[in-house]
């Protein structure tokens, strides 16, 4: 009897997919919903970085390493993967250096991640491109296991020393969008403020309102303003208990820009707008962006207002959200309004807060005070009678000319004198309402990183001249703190609505990235046991303890950078899934609509919430996990390339130090050499081969190399002398040595 066969139909193995991420040495990083698995570079098979790849694991292989958190791979144990093949290409054109030979020219890429030269026909270049420039090609074969990439040069861009053309390259690099389409311009050319129509329509008036911008000097756009008053009486969206009313007014850049258009395609693609050492790169049309819905002083413009009332420890006890017609009342600088918090007379009429120094602005606890809730209710509706009759109070022209005699930066700001006591009082509410919501978000358990950002200043010809530090200061943070509260209360509001919106989230930091975060912690004093068990845990309240302990150390910079670098990275999603960073449940991002299209989205969700939905509502509920997916990636994308503009011009500036010495700390520690980070945040390679003659061995838990015959260690947060020795802006980068035979510290 024949033995009866059966026949499976055998099932398609379906293998990870996602987008790799190449480092320089050429092994990249997937993340795909099975988890993240590691590419060496012998199986990247002609991957290019941001490439979305299918994966085929390599059986029985993993990879085991430890770094400093946060840096190119944490301390994982990843599964090891080959690139199966490219599914869809992150790239079409590659910039790099073009070099003359026969019969074909080569394209080295500039990217160190792109480990591919571009083979160029002669026939193609006949002598157009000199040997040595920046060439942008565009990508006609990819490479294989056998055949190298060969594209066409499309652009000539110059040579590296010209001083815009490192820009330029950066731009093209990370393929940023620079023109817009006739159909976008036109539509915006055409755009009208229709404030008559939005009154009809439902919006409300607010323009009476003494709401103010508060901005970087350096401002491009003005989408956020603020207002602040004391609640009145008459107030029927006041709940009982509520002391303040604190306006965030948001430009209703939805109103111009309709899902479908052409502005709003464009929009979408760029998703954000990228701000370059020497130029910003909207994500909407300059009539839009700079005119129609900027909050420009004096200028009526719509807006979408959320009103959110607090009590006298500064919880939000309600909020109300609508459109509006607004007007700017004045333009100020962090600096000036910074000057305005610390200047003379401000205890005058200052409203105070509960363990929170209010009049004098200092944001320091001291002893409780209970708020002067009858004087200051008093106060605020007199300034804002004043306001509203056109009034001039006889101590604002003194205090204008008390503030201008201090030299305050107040060449970008827009104010009538009149208004500088009004201005001052809605400050020192508005910063005493901040340090009140930081003590509280503390609590919680969010955390606060005391960075310092760096920006390098160009004069008028694109030559860098300066690095200006960027703090923290009492000006940031009640901007700051008051765009948190409008983004909290938003999405609390859609989540709670049950309706379909864009969330803004932070994921708890890998149990891996903790690990290798107590390691580097352990090297410090302060980190005892019990600190290292709560850090260890993912414990917020731990980390916020750390960063604290070493608050007025040498080592504090260098220890809010690492545990910065051991979290995950914030990003878009569809569903509300909480901020870890703010310990916040619900957050979105719905204040800055003009440069990021999450946050139009977050306001055409909204309006429909409101006001009821369109009939392409479902069509926009469809779109937004790869929008989500879409504007996580261009941020940073964005950020990357910001980042390198940066990068470029502080190595241009200091080409004109080389052969100095400079006081450093110890960034980061790897087995061939230590970064060491100047005072002026410049950042750069000592390798292990300028420490000396003998080897030295390089420990990955503890981040040490230390000179076997010597024994002399180097370690994270250290301060040495060093001299630069070179500053190559074509690789932008900065290479030091020791200075001097001390012995570190």
């Amino acid at each position: 009897m024949a033995r009866r066969r059966f026949s499976q139909r055998r099932r398609a193995r379906s293998l990870p997919r996602g987008r790799i991420a190449l480092m320089a040495r050429g092994s990249g990083i997937v993340s795909t919903a099975e988890g993240e698995f590691f590419v060496p570079a012998s199986h990247v098979n002609g991957a290019f970085d941001g490439d979305f790849v299918e994966l085929s694991p390599l059986p029985g292989q993993h990879r085991r390493d430890r770094r400093l958190p946060g840096a190119s791979g944490a301390a994982d144990h990843r599964r090891a993967a080959r690139v199966a093949r490219v599914l869809e290409r992150a790239h079409t054109h590659v910039v790099g250096t073009y070099r003359v030979g026969e019969p074909f020219g080569v394209v080295t890429p500039h990217d160190e991640r792109i480990p591919y030269d571009v083979f160029i026909l002669n026939s193609l270049v006949a002598g157009s491109v000199p040997n040595g420039a920046l060439v942008n090609v565009r990508i006609e074969d990819w490479p294989t296991r056998y055949t190298p990439a060969t594209g066409v040069v499309e652009e000539v861009l110059g040579d590296c020393f010209d001083e815009r053309v490192m820009i330029d390259l950066i731009v093209a690099a990370h393929q940023l969008e620079t023109e817009f389409s006739t159909a976008s311009l036109e539509e915006a050319a055409a755009a009208d403020l229709g404030d008559q129509q939005a009154l009809r329509e439902g919006y409300r008036d607010i323009r009476d309102r003494l709401a103010f911008t508060v901005d970087p000097v350096d401002a491009r756009d003005y989408d956020d303003a603020l207002s602040f008053e004391a609640v009145s009486a008459g107030d029927a969206d006041a709940p009982r208990g509520s002391v303040w009313r604190v306006g965030v007014h948001i430009a209703d850049v939805s109103r111009y820009v309709p899902w479908g258009s052409a502005i709003d395609g464009e929009a979408r693609r760029r998703a954000t707008s990228a701000y370059l050492v020497d130029r910003v790169i909207p994500m909407l049309p300059e009539r839009l962006s700079n005119d129609l819905c900027s909050l420009v002083p004096h200028a009526t413009r719509l807006c979408m207002t959320v009103d959110l009332y607090l009590d006298a420890r500064g919880r939000v006890l309600s909020s109300r959200m609508y459109p509006a017609l607004m007007r700017s009342q004045a333009r100020l600088t962090y600096d000036f309004a910074l000057a305005l918090l610390q200047g003379e007379g401000v205890g005058a009429g200052g409203i105070g807060m509960d363990g929170v120094c209010g009049p004098c602005g200092a944001g320091e606890p001291r002893e409780k005070v209970r708020p002067r809730e009858a004087g200051a209710v008093a106060h605020a509706c007199k300034a804002n009678e004043a306001v509203r009759a056109g009034e001039a109070d006889a101590t604002g022209a003194e205090a204008a000319r008390a503030v201008g005699a201090r030299r305050l930066p107040n060449e970008a700001c827009v104010y009538d004198e009149a208004l500088v006591p009004a201005l001052r009082e809605r400050l020192v509410g508005l910063s005493g309402v901040a340090q009140a919501r930081k003590e509280l978000r503390r609590q919680r358990g969010g955390l606060d990183f005391d960075t310092v950002e760096a920006k390098v200043v160009l004069d008028d010809a694109g030559v860098p001249r300066e690095v200006r530090l960027r703090e923290k200061t009492l000006a940031t943070e009640l901007v700051e703190e008051a765009m948190i509260m409008a983004n909290e209360a938003v999405a609390r509001y859609l989540r709670r609505s049950d309706f379909p919106s864009l969330y803004r989230v932070h994921e708890a930091p890998d149990a891996d990235e903790l690990e290798a975060l107590v390691s580097v912690l352990q090297e410090f004093s302060w980190m005892d046991a019990s600190l290292a068990a709560g850090v260890a845990a993912g414990s917020a309240h731990a980390l916020a303890r750390a960063m604290e302990a070493c608050a007025g150390r040498p080592e504090h910079d260098l220890v809010c950078m690492v545990c910065l670098r051991s979290m995950k990275r914030a990003a878009y999603a569809a569903q509300p899934a909480g901020h870890y960073g703010l310990a916040s449940d619900d957050y979105t991002h719905f204040t800055s609509p003009i440069r990021r299209y999450p946050d139009l989205v977050v306001h055409r969700m909204l309006k429909a919430r409101l006001f009821g939905k369109d009939g392409l509502f479902d069509q926009q509920v469809a779109a937004l996990r790869q929008i989500a997916e879409h504007s996580s990636q261009a941020e940073r994308r964005a950020e990357a390339a910001a980042r390198d503009s940066q990068q470029a011009k502080m190595v241009e500036l200091m080409e004109g130090s080389v052969g100095s010495v400079f006081s450093a700390q110890v960034s980061g520690v790897t087995g061939f050499g230590l970064f060491v980070r100047l005072e002026n945040t410049a950042e750069g390679l000592l390798p292990a081969s300028a420490l000396g003659r003998e080897y030295f061995s390089f420990d990955p838990l503890r981040r040490t190399l230390t000179g076997q015959g010597s024994g002399r260690m180097y370690r994270l947060g250290q301060h040495l002398a060093v001299r630069l020795d070179e500053a190559d802006r074509v690789t932008r980068r900065l290479t030091f040595s020791r200075a001097g035979t001390d012995e570190p510290a």
